[in-house]
């Protein structure tokens, strides 16, 4: 199987993202004043990410330059496909796209409102900030009427049709629909009983901030080429949605 004799790296490689850099003031002032509540909570014991660099990812474009196009890395490792990125096509539907902007909501989402959505399982309020393993995590969500719509999800759904797949569609019925950030890491121990009082603190300290809306669109998405996975400033190249072409993107990737 072509799955057993090509290893297409974690990184370097591609993804789409929001926000990375200059970001909306409500934006920068929610991240900064959550950084600095974690960071006294845990005895500067958490290392803030640099403001710049925290940015939401809309979908991975990993894959691999080969002599047929770029393989996709995760219709490869997820379902076996062997399948090649449309990026011309890709680039001008993202342009295009009907389904942006996609409006999402951080904060304000109380544990008592029924949303018509869990992730993971979990309710928005929830969900709102975790730590997912040393990783502190900041989560929105598009809203309509009150309830939480799909349409990261099927944004990313749609994806698809330029073989990129959702690193978390690894099965054809997956959901994701978070809107999620990375807001800085847990350096050495902090017991599990601490971590949880930090999270529902925060949590509940959300649920009654005035929400946060921001606006995915042209604007401010980027093509990034990371060596690691939180796009350190040093380490990331970048190129805006509006001056993207295939041959411009087509340089990020790893070549086997």
């Amino acid at each position: 199987m072509l799955s057993q004799t090509i290893s297409i790296p974690d990184t370097p490689n591609v993804s789409l993202v929001a926000f990375y850099g200059t970001k909306p003031t409500a934006l920068k002032l929610f991240i900064e004043s959550l950084q600095t509540r974690i960071s006294e909570a845990l005895d500067n014991s958490f290392e803030c990410y640099l403001l710049e660099q925290v940015h939401a990812t809309i979908i991975g474009c990993e894959g691999l330059k080969t002599e047929k196009g770029i393989l996709s890395k995760w219709f490869l490792e997820h379902r076996g496909e062997e399948r090649y990125i449309k990026l011309a096509d890709f680039i001008n539907y993202v342009r295009q796209s009907d389904r942006l902007p996609i409006h999402v909501k951080i904060g304000g989402y109380a544990p008592k409102i029924d949303y018509g959505f869990l992730s993971q399982n979990k309710h928005p309020f929830e969900r709102s900030f975790q730590f997912l393993g040393n990783i502190a995590v900041s989560i929105g969500w598009s809203l309509r009427e009150r309830k939480i719509s799909r349409d990261l999800d099927r944004f990313r759904l749609e994806c698809q049709n330029f073989n990129l797949l959702h690193k978390y569609h690894k099965h054809p019925n997956s959901v994701d629909n978070d809107c999620y950030m990375r807001i800085g890491v847990i350096k050495g121990k902090v017991n599990d009983r601490e971590i949880k009082k930090i999270e529902r603190e925060i949590q509940n300290s959300l649920r009654n901030i005035s929400p946060i809306h921001l606006s995915i669109g042209f604007d401010n998405l980027k093509f990034v080429r990371y060596q690691d996975l939180a796009l350190s400033l040093d380490k990331t190249q970048i190129i805006s949605l509006k001056n993207a072409t295939e041959d411009k993107v087509e340089k990020f990737y790893p070549s086997r």
